[in-house]
Parts: C-alpha cells; structure tokens; sequence
C-alpha cells in the first residue's frame, strides 16, 4: 500500500471527516469554521457535507466557548461537542483555561473511575451545575461577606499557624464544605442517583471536582508586584504570567481534586442517611470529618509548614480509599416491595 503524505491541516480535516461520518452526535462548533472554513482553513468544506446544524460558527469569544454550561451539558448527556477556537490572546484568559483543564481532567477521570453501574447522567448534571453555581456564589458573595471577610486576616500567610486553622474551621472551611454539601443533599433527594456509601462517594467527587474547578478559574491570582519585579526582564506580559502560573500549578492540580476528596468523605455517610432515613449521626461525622482536613491543608499550607498540608493530603487520600473499599464490600440496597 502506497504512502499517503499528508500536511497536519488536511490530517485534521480527514479525521474530523471521519469522525462526523462515524457519529452523527458528533458537531463543530467554533470560531468562523463555517462558511470561512477556519483561520487555518482546516474545516473547509465540512459545511458543505454535513450541512449547517453540524457545523456551527461561535462568537469571537473565546472564553464564553470554552466555558458554556451548554457545551459540558451536551458532553455528558452524549452529544460529542468538537471546539475549534482560535488561541486565546489574553495571557490571563489562557492561565484560567489551563486551571479549566485541570478540573475538567479530574472530573472526566472522576466520572470514569468512579461512576456506579446505575445511570447517574442526570445527577451528575445536576450536582456539576449545583457546585458550580455554589462555587460562582461564594466567590462573588460569600468572601466579602461574614465570616469569611472577618476571619479573612487571621488566615494571611503570616499569621501563626493556630490562627490560620482557628480562621479557617470557622471561615473557609466550614462554608464551603456545608455549602456543598448542601448541594449534594438537594441534588440526590431531588434526583436520585443511588443510596448506598459507593454512590455517596462518586456524588461527593463530583461537586467537590467542580466547585473546585469553579475556584481554580474565578481565583486566578493576578501577578504580585515581588514577582513582577523578578520578571522585569522578560520578554512580554506573556512570559511574566506563565511564569507565575508555573509556580502556582501545584494549586491548579490539586484544587479539584482535594476538593473532591473531601466531599466524597462527606457524602459517603450523607447519601445514606438523606435517601434511605438513616441516623444523621454518621453524617455529621462525615462532614464534620471534611471540615477538619480543608481546615489542617489551608493552615498548613503556606510558608514553612507545606510539608505537613501534603500529609494532611495523604491522610484525605487514605481515607477516602478506606472509605471505598468499605463502600464496595456494602451489599447492594434494594427498596423494599411495596
């Protein structure tokens, strides 16, 4: 069989070709792809073959593309949404998307590893929106107002280490953990989704994944003037916020994921005992058990002390897998016959 040579342009044409022949669900949606055929020219002639309804011109904005609620909803539900987007020109725009992929990364890991046998895509759908509108409200409204704004000071990085986890169990902590878990408690009474310890786990994965991935994005720190000063000489503002993004990179990984963890330990007493009326004992436990890790990683986390927020991860880890391998030794809960 003769050699095709082929320039990266036309490779990624044929392969979208294929893939649209392949599955209907599969569309286009992106920036001047349609009747212009892209910047690039690579999907030149796919309007042409697979009709407009499948190859959609976007807006000139990259962010409202990315970052459309409409666009994760047709992913979970099935549709199999392919953005082409120009490169975003803004060097801030393009750190948040990298902190956007991250969440994003841990979520899709979360609903493949951990998903129950059970369908779960409403739920899912309704816990991700859930968090992320939590996640929109805490930042825009909760870290202005009490108690977050007055224990604020008591949690700077300068402060003793006491202060910090005393500001932060009745501040950070303490907020966002009820705070999702009241989201994951409507969510499953409203939606469904299981009852037992395992789909307490996987509900708790994901609305700690996605208030964490909402976090990670709205909380982008501008570059402080300390490091600015470093990067004096660099070559362009663009060079100076990926610098500063590549020190900051441990927060954009495990933000989502901590997060996660934490909401898994809650929800794995919550679930049973708001769907099938167990004692609200263990729950509080659970939750009680979340606050108190997010509180210890946040006081220990800066300065000199770091070291002791990764035990404190370790720990959350470690629990979280003992709290799975329980799980899975749970025997299946049938509702009684009526």
């Amino acid at each position: 069989m003769a050699e095709r040579q082929l320039t990266f342009r036309e490779a990624v044409r044929e392969a979208l070709r294929e893939e649209m022949r392949r599955d209907e669900r599969v569309f286009l949606l992106g920036e001047e792809i349609g009747l212009l055929g892209g910047a690039f020219g690579v999907t030149r002639g796919l309007r042409e073959t697979f009709g407009e309804e499948r190859v959609r011109d976007t807006p000139i904005t990259e962010a409202a593309i990315l970052g459309s609620p409409v666009t994760w909803a047709l992913v979970f539900i099935g549709l199999g949404p392919l953005l082409v987007a120009a490169l975003a020109e803004d060097p801030i725009l393009r750190v948040r998307l990298v902190h956007f992929g991250c969440g994003a990364l841990w979520l899709m890991f979360f609903y493949a590893v951990f998903r129950p046998e059970t369908d779960v895509s409403r739920p899912t759908l309704g816990l991700f929106f859930g968090a992320a509108l939590f996640g929109a409200l805490y930042v825009g409204a909760l870290v202005d107002a009490p108690p977050l704004a007055t224990l604020a000071p008591l949690a700077a990085p300068g402060r003793n280490v006491a202060w910090r986890l005393l500001a932060s169990l009745g501040g950070v902590a303490l907020v966002q953990e009820l705070g999702k878990a009241a989201v994951l408690a409507a969510v499953v009474r409203a939606l469904g989704g299981g009852s037992d310890g395992r789909h307490g786990l996987y509900a708790g994965l994901v609305v700690g994944a996605a208030f964490g991935l909402t976090l990670s994005v709205a909380q982008v720190p501008a570059l402080p003037a300390a490091e600015e000063a470093a990067l004096k000489g660099a070559e362009s503002p663009s060079t100076a916020h990926y610098a500063w993004f590549l020190g900051s990179w441990l927060a954009a990984v495990t933000r989502p994921f901590l997060q996660g963890i934490w909401s898994a330990l809650a929800g794995f007493f919550l679930v049973p005992a708001v769907t099938r009326g167990r004692r609200t004992g263990p729950a509080f436990f659970g939750l009680a058990a979340a606050v108190v890790l997010h509180a210890l990683y946040d006081a220990f986390a800066p300065g000199v002390t770091a070291l002791l927020s990764v035990l404190v991860a370790a720990v959350s880890l470690g629990a979280f897998l003992l709290a799975r391998r329980s799980a899975e030794e749970e025997p299946a809960f049938s509702p009684p016959a009526s």
